[in-house]
């Protein structure tokens, strides 16, 4: 097996044996109200070798509709987050109805560029409703079947939004200077779609800046601005935006920064 394309479970109750399987013991996963910080949980090192993480449940917590976990994350080898994300899943008849997910780079302080330390754990918190839910599982992707796996979140998220923003392209200008590098000027154009069934008359975007390292993972966008775009939108309906980062955005050697667009509110 490659070590960059494979995952590892938590499944309660055990239901099968994959490659870099962890199981436990089988128990009633949702049979209390109250929080579990050592649940009932027996954990088995993967059984690959090559393996470049160790996964462990931590702590439990079924409270009202909501059901959350904490896992440990420990990587084994020399790793970067960004390319590995962790899943639980809540399953009725054997089916996942819902899910929650974070990837391991987005827990890890931005100073590490996504790259994470050989044996130092990493803790993430994820929960879901708990409705209809009999079973869950916790699931941990790398490398190839990771990416695949946020492709499909990206568009499935996409697909559901009621307000999209598409066809993003940034225009860059490099300022004049007596000493370069010389600092850039970024210039964001865009549409806005519609894509509810419900009449909106104005967006609110978030706009920052993301430090992409020459060596390793890009890290979080910092310094984000909210920017409130007025537009009267019918359903189906698009129309274009201009944005002009009006910061001069400085070059270095080591790595540069780019401009990061999402949608934070719309009504």
């Amino acid at each position: 097996m490659r070590s960059d394309v494979a995952k590892s479970l938590v499944l309660l109750p055990l239901l099968s044996l994959l490659s870099c399987t962890f199981i436990s013991d089988s128990f009633d996963a949702l049979g209390s109200d109250s929080a579990k910080s050592d649940p009932a949980l027996s954990v088995v090192k993967s059984v690959s070798p090559q393996a470049p993480f160790e996964l462990k449940i931590v702590a439990e917590e079924n409270v009202g509709d909501r059901f959350g976990v904490v896992a440990a994350v420990t990587p084994q080898t020399d790793v970067t987050g960004s390319d590995a994300v962790l899943i639980l899943s809540g399953l009725a008849g054997g089916e996942s109805i819902v899910e929650d997910s974070r990837v391991i780079a987005e827990s890890t302080h931005p100073d590490t560029s996504g790259s994470l330390k050989v044996g130092e754990p990493i803790k993430l918190a994820l929960s879901i409703a708990s409705a209809e839910v009999s079973d869950y599982q916790v699931e941990l992707l790398w490398g190839e079947e990771a990416r695949s796996y946020l492709t499909a979140r990206k568009q499935k998220e996409y697909d559901a939004s009621p307000v999209i923003a598409r066809n993003i392209e940034v225009e860059t200008q490099f300022e004049q200077c007596l000493f370069p590098p010389c600092p850039r000027l970024f210039t964001i154009y865009g549409d806005l779609l519609n894509n509810g069934s419900s009449v909106i008359s104005q967006v609110t975007l978030g706009v920052g800046l993301r430090w992409v390292p020459n060596e390793g993972s890009a890290r979080q966008p910092e310094s984000e601005e909210l920017v409130t775009v007025e537009r009267t939108l019918e359903p189906s309906q698009s129309r274009p935006f201009k944005l002009v980062i009006d910061r001069k955005i400085p070059e270095k050697p080591d790595g540069h920064y780019e401009p990061s667009l999402r949608i934070v509110s719309y009504g």
